[in-house]
């Protein structure tokens, strides 16, 4: 894995693994399922019926999604579990805007933040730094980048 790499790298499972992989030192668990859109329930197969059968016993007939892979660590799309992966590493996270009506984006810093009046300076690897459109996926790409310079 190279800079490259980890900056071409979208938000999604292949981001997710590689920051599983990381903190639990194991794959992703990926699971698939069938999954009622209306109460979640999940099984990997229909049996005789395509309707969910939590909903059926309720006498409601929805039916079930196709089958798709679904996993719950989800880093690079949830805040929730980004923010706990910025905290753990001390990972400032600094929403930036252009006034001119541009993007909103996230810079990430693992080891300095400077301020030099109203501008922000981000250095994690000779004076590079990461930005994305989301936190999220700026806090795993910010993690990953890190291991590099070690």
């Amino acid at each position: 894995m190279d800079l490259d790499y980890i900056l071409d790298l979208k938000a999604g499972k292949e981001l997710d693994s590689l920051i599983y992989k990381k903190y639990y030192d194991e794959d992703l668990y990926i699971r698939e399922v069938h999954t009622c859109p209306d109460c979640g329930w999940e099984t990997k197969d229909l049996e005789t019926s395509s309707r969910c059968q939590a909903c059926w016993a309720n006498g409601d007939r929805v039916t079930m999604d196709e089958l798709k892979e679904v996993y719950d660590f989800r880093p690079s799309t949830n805040i929730s579990i980004a923010w706990n992966i910025a905290k753990k590493e001390g990972i400032a996270v600094i929403p930036q805007s252009r006034e001119n009506g541009g993007f909103d984006w996230y810079a990430c810093d693992i080891e300095a933040v400077k301020y030099r009046g109203n501008e922000i300076a981000i250095s994690i690897f000779n004076d590079s730094g990461i930005s994305c459109e989301t936190a999220e996926e700026a806090i795993c790409k910010c993690v990953l980048l890190a291991d590099l310079s070690q």
